[in-house]
């Protein structure tokens, strides 16, 4: 090709070249708009009503909390026969037990109870690495003695402020807790106490803050709303004991 032509189709492209070498570039896109994901709930608490059972009327002085815990280790745990002034109710925390009337035998595991009506003659076995709680609602002027032998676990400082009422039930449910779970509604009205069976069990009433480990009772308060929740990173497991009309 002759280099006159050459030279005019160069000539003929150089200013197209320049022309889009110095275009302004096009805009970016403006980002997309992303929503922004929902937050998982929290975890359902778990609650099951244990035991209902009725517990007629306090007498004159009124009705204490008195409550022990039984934990053989390596061998079991057997007493009796005896009876006492005031119906005990027994409910076995982790493992097994076994009571025995006039009635027969009665072996209860976990999350199960057993209420032994007052001056009625009965004895226990506790099996190894057991764990049970032995509570009972006794007059607030007489004073605590040896609770079955076991350890103890919590003594009312005063008469319970019961509601009015001609008779009274006891009530005996167990929580789940899952961790990052809550609840948040009023757990109780009635006067009650707690045992923490697994992990740890915060309690927020307003501005105060409380922690409860395993093994360990507490009580709510039944006039305050409270957030009680699992802060930890295993499942939480306690045990509510409230009495009321």
């Amino acid at each position: 090709m002759p280099k006159l032509i050459v030279v005019a189709i160069l000539m003929a492209l150089l200013p197209l070249t320049f022309s889009a070498a110095c275009a302004s570039p096009s805009p970016a896109p403006p980002p997309s708009t992303l929503t922004p994901p929902t937050p998982m709930p929290s975890p359902t608490p778990t609650v099951s009503v244990r035991m209902d059972v009725n517990v007629g009327s306090p007498p004159a002085a009124g009705w204490k909390w008195a409550a022990a815990e039984f934990n053989p280790r390596t061998e079991e745990l057997t007493e009796g026969p005896h009876e006492h002034d005031y119906a005990w109710i027994f409910f076995t925390v982790k493992g097994a037990a076994e009571v025995s009337t006039a009635d027969g035998k009665k072996t209860f595991s976990d999350g199960e109870g057993v209420l032994i009506p007052a001056r009625q003659q009965h004895s226990h076995r506790y099996l190894p690495q057991s764990k049970v709680m032995a509570f009972h609602l006794r007059a607030a002027d007489d004073p605590v003695g040896p609770l079955h032998r076991g350890g103890l676990l919590l003594v009312s400082d005063n008469p319970l402020g019961l509601r009015q009422a001609a008779t009274y039930k006891l009530r005996i449910r167990e929580i789940t807790l899952l961790p990052g779970s809550r609840m948040s509604e009023n757990l109780t009205a009635d006067p009650n106490f707690g045992y923490v069976a697994e992990g740890a069990l915060s309690i927020s009433a307003g501005n105060t803050k409380s922690s409860v480990e395993a093994g360990k009772p507490f009580t709510l308060q039944t006039t305050t709303t409270q957030t009680v929740s699992n802060e930890g990173t295993a499942p939480l497991r306690f045990i509510l004991v409230d009495v009321g009309p």
